[in-house]
């Protein structure tokens, strides 16, 4: 999530942006398998507007572990709720879900050992605000690959 104004945008005793000068700037990964379970996630606060921001990324390790089928909007409130977490951040992990169960529902579908994904068997990935990489975590582990 990017956020810009167009103007100058000033939060009186905290900090005073250009135009154009990201006030957020962040980035969620989220790791999960064939099932939607968390197994991994990742937060990049490049830009936040207030001091306290960066500590919302320790709690988000909460969310391994969790399911982004039923309930992850009950599990985001549970974990990240109140002064545990960021609003920002919550919202993204919402999306996220939805952007995941688009990605994961039928890629894995029809795949032999060794297949490979392409563009015609691929499921499609429609949410323009997310992104989602999907690949079977042994091979992503003989690959040296991390999440």
């Amino acid at each position: 999530m990017r956020d810009t104004k167009p103007m100058l945008f000033d939060i009186p005793g905290e900090h005073t942006w250009q135009p154009n000068e990201p006030i957020h700037d962040m980035h969620i990964r989220v790791t999960v398998d064939t099932n939607l379970v968390v197994q991994a996630i990742e937060v990049s606060m490049n830009n936040v507007p207030h001091g306290e921001c960066p500590k919302a990324s320790a709690p988000m390790q909460k969310m391994v572990g969790t399911c982004m089928a039923r309930g992850w909007r009950k599990s985001i409130d549970l974990h990240l709720g109140n002064e545990q977490g960021c609003t920002h951040l919550r919202e993204l992990l919402f999306n996220l879900a939805t952007a995941a169960f688009q990605s994961i529902q039928g890629t894995f579908a029809g795949l032999s050992e060794g297949g490979v994904i392409t563009a015609g068997n691929a499921s499609q990935l429609s949410d323009g605000a997310s992104a989602c990489v999907v690949m079977e975590a042994g091979l992503a582990q003989r690959r040296g690959l991390q999440p």
